[in-house]
């Protein structure tokens, strides 16, 4: 949604008509009702929702939004006509793309697994014939060995689709639930995300090689006016001189700089800037397209690093989530193995913290985690790293340490302040924590081993009266710990 509403002024910058204003803004508000739908999906998963029942209750109605974007395409076919091929290519995998994603085939098969429409299959069917069209108008634009090799991985998942489209219909003929459709059904989309990247570079490389092309030929035709006779050189050097430097200056420079940024834009150097696009010429077309792959190009970047990002991250809190805790601690046993130190894992659990939830509501509970993680944060240093795991679930990996009794301190300080009062809308609420501690690494340790043991070592807290921390196994060390006050509520 961020992505998106960038996209939206980065477009509105540039000047846009009537008809795109008003399009911009059927899109814009499509946003929002997606962005209020999502903070709804979030309530109700909480709640345990089915799916269908969230659908019911979040259901978008996308038209306002696509008719935006078919105005928009409408409006920019209208206005920038070129015969390239280059700029044909790519006017064709922006269209492919379209009809695979947003609005398109992907967007109408996960309609109707869920609402199992059949005008949704249909919708399918058409977006699939359109994709398909669009391929082939794409090699007859002539495709490169690796053009045709990407098309070929996106006509698969097209196919792939079109199965599972049949076999979704004789299973909801069946009676199946979408969860057991979508479990008979799942695509896997990677092929034919390889191949539109693909696309999207060899596209570039084209424009690079038409240029150089131009500049060839253009320095052919300097070397050219050079061999002549001494009488015509003298009358005419003026002339040739003249001739000589605006070429250079207004055609040779502008198509060499322009190569020299296809071929930095192609190695990831976005942080560039894109002139002559005002020129009223070919060239002022060709900088127009490099600018357009340019911008494209930031907005991948940007995209990919978002979704990395959200998909190593406790959406709640804002701490790394299960995902790259596990990750983090097979790292972890690396390092240690590599540098001949140790590394300890907190596996730590709220006390009364659903008492909470039950007594206050899960917006109150929801407050309490992202403070309790705030605190974790700030008794740990930059080198540590705090992940939630669910719930009220939460673990800490301490590096660099020189064995067990380092953990201490940082154990009894973060018990001490997750007890603090917190306040959540006026109310004091008082909450504990219980810690089991695993040192790693030790011979034949895996990430799950080390998780489950730490794991139970909190158990053994937890049994013994929570509120503290406990070794598990071999490290415990029961004269350096010291119990903590029992976990607390307070209006």
């Amino acid at each position: 949604i961020g992505g998106a509403r960038s996209a939206i002024n980065q477009y509105a910058s540039l000047g846009v008509s009537e008809a795109e204003s008003v399009a911009l803004q059927d899109v814009k508000k499509t946003l929002d009702y997606y962005e209020a739908a999502l903070l709804l999906t979030g309530s109700m998963i909480n709640e345990g929702a089915a799916p269908q029942q969230i659908d019911q209750a979040v259901s978008v109605n996308d038209s306002s939004a696509l008719r935006g974007l078919a105005a928009l395409k409408s409006e920019v076919s209208a206005h920038h006509t070129h015969g390239d091929r280059t700029i044909g290519k790519s006017r064709i995998a922006a269209t492919l793309r379209a009809d695979i994603g947003y609005g398109g085939m992907i967007h109408a098969f996960k309609n109707y697994v869920l609402r199992q429409d059949d005008v949704l299959a249909i919708s399918v069917r058409e977006k699939l014939t359109s994709a398909r069209a669009q391929i082939e108008a794409y090699r007859a634009l002539g495709a490169t060995r690796a053009e045709d090799l990407a098309l070929e991985d996106i006509a698969d998942t097209m196919n792939a689709y079109e199965k599972a489209l049949t076999r979704a219909e004789e299973l909801t003929r069946e009676n199946k639930t979408p969860e057991e459709i979508d479990e008979q059904v799942k695509v896997r989309d990677d092929s034919a995300l390889r191949g539109l990247g693909v696309l999207d570079r060899e596209i570039a490389a084209q424009a690079e090689k038409t240029a150089l092309e131009v500049s060839r030929t253009l320095d052919a035709v300097v070397a050219l006016l050079s061999v002549t006779t001494w009488g015509t050189i003298f009358l005419i050097m003026g002339l040739v001189g003249g001739m000589m430097w605006i070429m250079q200056k207004l055609v040779i420079h502008p198509i060499r700089s322009m190569t020299d940024l296809m071929t930095r834009i192609a190695d990831d150097d976005l942080h560039l800037d894109v002139e002559g696009t005002d020129r009223p010429n070919e060239l002022g077309e060709m900088a127009r397209a490099v600018a357009v792959f340019k911008e494209n190009a930031i907005r991948r970047d940007k995209a990919e690093r978002e979704i990395t990002h959200l998909t190593l991250t406790d959406a709640l809190t804002g701490v790394a989530n299960r995902r790259r805790f596990e990750v983090r601690v097979q790292e972890a046993i690396q390092l240690c193995d590599r540098l001949k130190t140790q590394a300890t894992l907190f596996a730590i659990d709220l006390d009364g913290f659903k008492q909470i939830n039950d007594t206050f509501g899960h917006h109150a509970g929801d407050e309490v985690l992202k403070t309790v993680a705030d605190r974790m944060l700030h008794v740990t240093r930059e080198v540590d790293m705090v992940a939630r795991l669910g719930g009220d679930e939460f673990a800490i990996i301490l590096v660099g340490l020189d064995g067990p009794k380092d953990a201490i301190v940082p154990a009894q300080r973060l018990i001490e302040d997750i007890e603090k009062p917190i306040l959540v809308d006026g109310t004091k609420m008082r909450i504990s924590a219980s810690i089991g501690i695993r040192n790693f690494p030790v011979e034949g340790d895996s990430v799950d081993l080390i998780q489950r043991q730490a794991d139970d070592a909190l158990y053994s807290v937890k049994k013994s009266g929570r509120g503290s921390f406990a070794f598990y196994g071999e490290d415990q060390d029961k004269d350096a710990i010291e119990n903590t006050a029992p976990s607390a509520i307070a209006g």
